[in-house]
């Protein structure tokens, strides 16, 4: 109960008992019918504090969901970032695959040139060894000094 309405009420009772011992019976209603309204308006306040309340309650819950929101939005934009490194660097693994058997097949390619190149070279001792035994055989057989020979 406010102080305005406790001192309205005080003034009708006071008038109440002016005009006789005995209030008239309309006024008895409306007082009645004031006394209603009173409880009801004290109930609603009630209720609207209860509404006010409720509805804080949903905002706080709705501004966390949107804060909730825009972190996922977040982790979706570098997740979608991660999609995009993570199809580079795929394509780039792939592009070092293709290089990686490209070079394996040059250093094959480069055995097979050395042994080649070692098996001439094996072919050209082997032939030096053997010319140089058959000159050393002829000197023999002729038997001429080696020094001489060596030194045309």
């Amino acid at each position: 109960e406010k102080p305005h309405e406790r001192w309205e009420m005080d003034k009708v009772r006071t008038e109440m008992n002016k005009l006789s011992s005995k209030p008239p019976p309309k006024l008895i209603d409306l007082l009645r019918q004031n006394e209603v309204l009173r409880e009801d308006m004290l109930r609603l306040t009630d209720k609207t504090r209860d509404d006010v309340t409720k509805i804080q309650d949903l905002e706080r819950e709705l501004n966390t969901q949107n804060e909730l929101q825009v972190r996922c939005d977040i982790l979706e934009g570098e997740l979608q970032t991660e999609k995009q490194m993570y199809t580079s660097m795929d394509s780039e693994m792939k592009k070092l695959r293709i290089n990686n058997v490209n070079l394996m097949s040059e250093i094959n390619c480069l055995r097979e040139e050395l042994n080649s190149e070692k098996e001439t070279r094996n072919a050209w001792i082997t032939r030096t060894a053997k010319l140089e035994q058959q000159l050393f055989d002829t000197k023999m057989r002729l038997r001429i000094p080696l020094t001489k020979i060596d030194s045309v």
